[in-house]
């Protein structure tokens, strides 16, 4: 079974409640270099486009922080 059947199986029971994705900000500071696996983030919205995703970052720029920070 794979990660995304796994997933699959999680939201056909109710129990894939969102998509929280840690350290935001090396993509905005560094690009997809720094964490290419982040570019194959998008099969999640795809696959599971009414799930909620959450980016979080302890740390980023004030230039970062005025474009994201509502």
């Amino acid at each position: 079974m794979s990660f995304m059947d796994i997933l699959r199986f999680l939201h056909q029971k109710g129990l894939l409640a969102r998509f929280v994705i840690d350290e935001a900000h090396c993509v905005s500071q560094w690009g997809h270099d720094f964490r290419p696996d982040y570019r194959g983030l998008c099969c999640l919205k795809k696959n599971f486009p009414r799930v909620p995703m959450m980016a979080l970052t302890a740390t980023t720029t004030h230039s970062v922080r005025k474009v994201f920070i509502y």
